[in-house]
């Protein structure tokens, strides 16, 4: 691999010299400039820009730290945030945490390690610890943009998905629609004070308390890993129990695609028997049959606003911290329709 030596050897002129045209970072005439810059195409040769930020003590380099890149959510966010980073010269370091306080820590000494200029950080559930994360960032001069991170602290900046708005047109759906008695699915949050399911739940509950018209909401909760088969069996014991039930709204499509199935077990005809709403547009929303109506996380519009966000940081740390809170997108489909009247 050709070094900077062998192009100054080329090029008759001082490794510094050529350092110089590389970097930009002095005056170097016109002539010598050309004559470096073909030994260079000559060459082709690739500066170490790594090394050469890491000597100067700042690079254009920041760090995306989520649990699990592989994920849909996870990594349709890592994607059009680092479009965005990239599109201003920035290159960007992946790394998981697998949900390992440990793991999380380790990864942000190495990016740290790495002379980051940021990071946008998507941590695990329990965030009880992330306070002590971002006094180690501020300490480091790096700046650190909260992503999907609960409760929100209005002294850090944040950046996440309208989990109160979601809620609310998912509920104004179905009462526009005539349904009174509703079945709501959400997983418990025993990790987060106001985690997302619990917002999603709150603005459903004030909707109902705010409508002029009676209206009886059936919750389940349940900590199940298997989403998709406490859907069934939450759905199938709200049915027997409270068969006035119209309509059933799953703070996940899981949730909701088990709603579905329950529903075909007990040849029931969606919609017109029973309503099915989910919540997140994922690959299972429109898979299923019929398609289910869902509210959709614009999650690519999440990432694109938390690398901006991270960037006026960047280039400004005398800034206040502020929170972007994305809206979300209600998809009506197949699965909701008018409550049926017997």
């Amino acid at each position: 691999m050709t070094d900077i030596r062998r192009v100054a050897e080329v090029a008759g002129v001082s490794t510094a010299t050529v350092s110089r045209v590389v970097n930009n970072t002095g005056p170097v005439n016109a002539k010598t400039r050309e004559k470096v810059q073909q030994a260079i195409l000559e060459l082709d040769y690739r500066p170490n820009k790594l090394a050469s930020s890491l000597r100067q003590k700042e690079t254009r380099i920041v760090g995306i730290l989520q649990t699990d890149h592989s994920t849909h959510f996870s990594s349709i966010f890592a994607d059009a945030a680092e479009d965005t980073l990239f599109n201003h010269g920035f290159t960007t370091i992946m790394s998981n945490t697998y949900g390992e306080r440990a793991m999380e820590k380790e990864q942000i000494e190495f990016l740290l390690d790495m002379r980051v200029g940021g990071i946008l950080l998507r941590p695990f559930k329990d965030t009880s610890h992330i306070p002590s994360l971002i006094h180690r960032l501020e300490k480091a001069n790096v700046a650190c943009v909260l992503v999907e991170s609960y409760p929100v602290d209005p002294l850090q900046f944040h950046a996440n998905l309208n989990n109160v708005q979601g809620g609310h047109i998912a509920i104004q759906h179905l009462l526009e629609l005539g349904h009174r008695s509703i079945g709501m699915l959400l997983p418990f949050e025993p990790w987060h004070t106001e985690g997302p399911h619990d917002l999603r739940l709150a603005a459903v509950q004030r909707a109902i308390a705010k409508f002029p018209e009676p209206v009886e909401l059936h919750i389940r909760r349940d900590n199940a890993k298997d989403q998709v088969a406490f859907g069934f069996e939450a759905t199938r014991a709200l049915l027997k129990t409270s068969p006035g039930i119209t309509a059933i709204f799953g703070t996940t499509d899981l949730l909701a695609a088990g709603a579905l199935h329950a529903a075909q077990e007990m040849n029931l005809s969606v919609p017109s028997d029973l309503s099915i709403i989910g919540y997140d547009d994922s690959y299972v929303a429109s898979s299923m049959h019929p398609r289910l109506t869902t509210v959709s996380q614009p999650i690519d519009a999440l990432g694109e606003a938390t690398g901006k966000l991270l960037l006026s940081a960047i280039e400004d740390p005398t800034i206040p911290p502020r929170s972007i809170s994305i809206s979300n997108i209600l998809k009506v489909r197949d699965s909701s329709g008018p409550a049926r009247t017997s």
